[in-house]
């Protein structure tokens, strides 16, 4: 009868050495690491020149706004080799059609794809000051000549995505 109970004590003992055996045997890791370490941030320039400021404003009529891509802004050239792409965005208030063109007379025109002109050429080197020549051709179709379009007044703006190359 009396061992009957010691037993709940003595299995009370046991629980209790195997929990602090398991919790002691546990292995436990720490590392410190200190140090230094410095980076040089290259520079990142892009720019983007045009001269114009009026569309042709008649059904029919093509206006070129001729711009300019390149690696130097403020006097600095880039450091990094990075390609770009190309998006037109505007208010659709007239029904201009663009083509975004390499030459003044649009003999080769850049493809789009979804919103943005890309082509293999939209690339400026590290280090070496480039510039990349485009036009912008843009042309308001004849057949749309609705009268409700003589008030109206649309902006055009050139969105350039430029990303660095690794």
């Amino acid at each position: 009868m009396r061992s009957r109970k010691f037993l709940p004590v003595l299995l009370l003992f046991f629980v209790i050495t195997v929990l602090f055996i398991v919790k002691s045997s546990l292995a436990k890791y720490a590392a410190n690491f200190n140090g230094e370490d410095s980076a040089v941030i290259a520079i990142m320039a892009s720019d983007i020149t045009t001269s114009f400021s009026t569309v042709g404003a008649e059904p029919g009529s093509i206006t070129m706004i001729p711009f300019s891509i390149t690696n130097t802004a403020n006097g600095k050239t880039c450091e990094v080799t990075q390609t770009y792409k190309i998006a037109i965005e505007r208010s659709n208030n007239i029904p201009f059609e663009f083509d975004l063109c390499k030459d003044s007379s649009c003999n080769n025109v850049v493809s789009k794809v979804g919103t943005y002109y890309s082509d293999s050429s939209f690339k400026l080197n590290a280090g070496v000051p480039e510039t990349n020549n485009y036009y912008l051709r843009v042309y308001w179709p004849s057949n749309k000549n609705d009268a409700s379009y003589s008030l109206e007044v649309d902006y055009i703006r050139l969105k350039i995505n430029a990303v660095q190359v690794d």
